[in-house]
């Protein structure tokens, strides 16, 4: 797993809770049998934090293609943009983050966020970074990759034509500061 979604988790302390169980299988030999350990059970606990979601809402058009900038999820493993496809295509967003203190993150991961969406990833705590945020969407890439039937956040080429769309699409995001749950 890459990323994980806590947006649908409801009255969570500041831990969660988890359990792990796994098999493990050696790789045998032509002609021997395969042997098989455990289950193992892992039950421990990891600082929990849904982070700070900004409703950005705002679109911006280059050349005719509009691209909307949906949200903005800040939390200490990382951001997450939400982008609206423009009219419905799948496109990947050659896309960077600029932070206050004039650091440029480049997104790390993507994956299939709603029907007509996409999440872009920044990894890393950017959580003391007060001020203003720049998303900037230097190009699309339309019609080139797939993460139907894929992991999260893997992308595989297609036989489509490419099509590269210049930006940049630049997105300014007020970002003030995000409490952290105390022990």
């Amino acid at each position: 797993i890459y990323t994980f979604d806590a947006s649908t988790l409801k009255d969570v302390s500041s831990e969660l809770n988890l359990i792990l169980e796994v098999s493990v299988a050696d790789l045998p030999m032509i002609g021997e049998s395969k042997t098989l350990a455990g289950p193992f059970r892992f039950e421990f606990d990891v600082p929990f934090h849904a982070g700070k979601s900004i409703s950005v809402g705002r679109a911006v058009e280059v050349a005719g293609v509009p691209v909307t900038l949906e949200q903005v999820v800040v939390s200490p493993w990382g951001v997450k943009a939400v982008l609206q496809s423009p009219e419905n295509h799948k496109y990947m967003p050659i896309i960077s983050l600029t932070l206050p203190n004039g650091d440029s993150v480049d997104g790390a991961l993507i994956s299939k966020h709603m029907e007509a969406s996409t999440a872009q990833y920044f990894l890393g705590d950017f959580t003391e970074q007060i001020g203003t945020w720049t998303m900037n969407i230097n190009e699309l890439v339309v019609g080139a990759w797939t993460t139907k039937g894929m992991k999260v956040g893997e992308v595989v080429s297609v036989d489509t034509p490419q099509q590269r769309l210049a930006g940049p699409w630049v997105f300014p995001v007020s970002y003030t500061h995000l409490t952290l749950p105390t022990k």
